[in-house]
């Protein structure tokens, strides 16, 4: 019979309660599940924890450990400020320079031009990548389409939230509901086009069909380019600046404060963001479908 982790250190805070020392533990659970079963200094790091008054199972190193949760977390961190360190990323996050680096890795996330990236591209992404700024830049030579594209991000709904492919319909339909408001023409006529990412709720089925039923044309994407994301390359690098240096107690506070800066940029900086697609193609392009920012 095999001991799992959990039953050693289940062994040991027996031990401990028993009254034995670190080298009589270790003794005893060596004799009876073999040698080598356990080390004298593995013992005593455990007989440590437990005089300290913390008698749980878990390893310092797990704790440390950021779980699926805290994985979205590291998702939402990076795409605020790609650029920034891992040494930024682990003070933001509370955890150790090495369980950023050790999930940025879990994430797909390497450093490419002095950027966090989702990973680097393989040929076929890279040709992929060639073909759709190629069809997208003659698209909008031959027929100009930039002025009925429309973006939704789900950073914008906070770090700390998950997003399924349910809510991400329910936000498209929010979405939907105000773009008829401001923008009924463009709705009822010309019909917008959706550019988002390849992120997995929104190729999901249930996306695509609630798309189809708002009559929405979803944008072609470079697959895990961020390059080509008018969310990513001038709305949050600008939106990091504003929120420097200020702290929020509630949710209420983050939600205000981004409607702050949304409303403080001129329509310029928007429509900016949308004309700057043209260049940005013709970039990716230029790099055979590579990173190019």
């Amino acid at each position: 019979m095999n001991m799992t982790k959990h039953d050693l250190r289940l062994l040991l805070l027996h031990e401990f309660k028993l009254g034995h020392n670190a080298s009589e533990a270790s003794a005893n659970i060596n004799l009876v599940w073999g040698e080598e079963s356990t080390r004298d200094r593995t013992v005593r790091r455990w007989f440590r924890k437990f005089r300290s008054g913390d008698e749980s199972l878990r390893d310092e190193e797990s704790r440390g450990r950021l779980g699926s949760l805290e994985n979205e977390q590291l998702h939402a961190v990076v795409g605020q400020n790609p650029r920034q360190s891992v040494r930024e990323m682990s003070q933001t996050l509370g955890v150790s320079i090495a369980t950023v680096l050790r999930h940025l890795k879990i994430i797909g996330k390497v450093k490419k031009l002095d950027k966090w990236v989702p990973h680097e591209l393989n040929e076929n992404q890279k040709l992929r990548g060639f073909e759709v700024c190629s069809m997208l830049s003659l698209r909008n030579t031959n027929d100009p389409f930039l002025d009925r594209i429309v973006t939704c991000d789900e950073k914008f709904l906070g770090v700390n939230e998950t997003i399924n492919a349910e809510r991400n319909c329910n936000d498209l339909a929010v979405m939907h509901a105000r773009l008829s408001e401001k923008r009924p023409a463009l709705v009822n006529r010309r019909g917008p086009i959706l550019l988002h990412d390849n992120a997995r709720p929104h190729v999901a089925r249930m996306t695509v069909q609630k798309l189809t039923e708002l009559g929405y044309e979803t944008l072609p994407h470079h697959p895990y380019c961020p390059d080509l994301s008018p969310t990513d390359y001038p709305l949050f690098k600008h939106l990091s600046t504003f929120l420097e240096g200020k702290t929020f107690r509630s949710k209420q506070e983050v939600e205000t404060t981004f409607k702050d800066f949304v409303a403080s940029q001129p329509l310029t900086f928007y429509q900016q963001g949308i004309n700057n697609l043209v260049a940005r193609w013709q970039r990716c392009i230029a790099a055979q479908g590579s990173y190019f920012d």
